[in-house]
Formats: structure tokens, C-alpha cells, sequence
């Protein structure tokens, strides 16, 4: 990568420090345990993902011996992110499915507990929307859109979650050029549209199958 030619640099260095605040937190996560991780931390994160991220997908390399020592160098620095991403990524999803995908009477909580919970998967899905519609060209990007797509048809927290992932549908479709992202989107809408039989909220303003920008979302 060119990028790699520019390891030294103030904005490379940079990266590297947010890299390792990154791991930091996520290691005062692995302390704390996942339902207690802080909503502030997560905001955090995202924030530095959203800035820290390459567009482009990093691979592992074939040959390290033949590479010079800076190009080495930044590749355990991309290794090293896309590790400490999808430790991120798997407690979103973590809370996301304690909030959303556990029954209320199979959990022993107080009204404010469950509250709490789901206003913790709430902030997870904005945030895994939010990295999805940012860096829909680095890794893990099948992973986002198979976890935060299918909530276009949910009903939850009054629609709150279904008008997020609506809202980043509509934001890759216009900003996804070569279509990759917007084709996977619609494979899974697809679907989604052909699991209910026609049975969801066709039309309505929270159908994921009705959304069309810059006519490449045709439901």
C-alpha cells in the first residue's frame, strides 16, 4: 500500500496512538465484563474507528520475508487493528442481542435494568450503522450488514431501530460508487422480504424493501 511509504508521519503516528487508546479501553472492557462496558467508552471507540480505519481491505500477507521493514511494520499495525475491531465489533453485537434478541421474562431484571439494556443495544446498533456507513470498504463489512440490516424491519423501542438502519441504507446507496456494499444490502433485503412472505410493513416508511437511491435500491 501507499499508505505504508507514509508509516512515519504525523497522521500515521496518530493512527498508532488512537490504535492503542483503542486497545486500551477495549482491554478495561475484558476487566469489566460486556454488560457493564460503559456507554461513553463505545461512543469513544467508534469515534476512533471512524478515524482510524483505511478504506481499503487489509490481507494477510503471503510472503513477510520479502517485504521491506516499513511495509512489515505497517502490516502488523493493520493486523493489529483488525483484531482489536472485531473485539469491538463482537461486544455491539453482544449487546445488541442481550437488548433485542433475549426474552424480557428470561431475564431477571428490574424495570430500570431492562431499560438500561436496551438503551445499550439501541447505542450499539447506531454505532455498528455509523462504522458500517463510514468504512463500508474495510474488512468485516458482510459481518455489519448481516447484523444491522435485518433491523430495518424492527418494530422495538417504537421503530427507533428500523429508522436507523433506513437512514444508513439510504446513506450507502448514495455514497457506495462501485456497488459492492449496495448489492449485499439488497441480497439481504431480499431475503428479509421473502422470509416474511409478504407479511412486513410493505411501504411502509420503516421497509427496508422500499427503498430506492439513486436507483440502485430497488426493493
Amino acid at each position: 500500500h501507499s499508505e505504508a511509504v507514509l508509516l512515519y508521519n504525523g497522521r500515521s503516528l496518530q493512527q498508532h496512538s488512537l490504535n492503542e487508546e483503542a486497545a486500551t479501553l477495549l482491554r478495561h472492557r475484558g476487566q469489566q465484563g460486556w454488560s457493564d462496558y460503559p456507554q461513553a467508552a463505545i461512543i469513544s471507540l467508534t469515534a476512533i474507528y471512524n478515524d482510524i480505519l483505511p478504506s481499503y481491505q487489509v490481507k494477510p500477507a503471503e510472503d513477510l520475508d520479502s517485504l521491506s521493514k516499513e511495509v512489515k511494520v505497517q502490516h502488523s499495525y493493520e493486523s493489529e487493528l483488525l483484531r482489536n475491531y472485531r473485539v469491538f465489533l463482537d461486544l455491539l453485537f453482544e449487546n445488541l442481542n442481550l437488548a433485542f434478541q433475549t426474552k424480557k421474562h428470561k431475564v431477571k431484571l428490574c424495570k430500570a435494568g431492562w431499560n438500561a439494556r436496551r438503551n445499550l443495544g439501541l447505542l450499539s446498533l447506531r454505532c455498528m450503522a455509523e462504522l458500517l456507513a463510514k468504512n463500508y470498504n474495510f474488512n468485516l463489512r458482510s459481518n455489519l450488514v448481516n447484523t444491522v440490516i435485518p433491523y430495518g424491519t424492527s418494530r422495538a423501542l417504537g421503530g427507533k431501530l428500523a429508522d436507523i438502519v433506513i437512514s444508513t441504507i439510504k446513506e450507502l446507496f448514495e455514497k457506495d460508487k462501485q456497488g459492492e456494499c449496495s448489492v449485499e444490502i439488497v441480497r439481504i433485503i431480499a431475503a428479509l422480504v421473502k422470509k416474511k412472505g409478504g407479511r412486513g410493513q410493505r411501504g411502509s416508511s420503516r421497509d427496508p424493501g422500499t427503498c430506492q437511491v439513486g436507483g440502485v435500491g430497488r426493493g
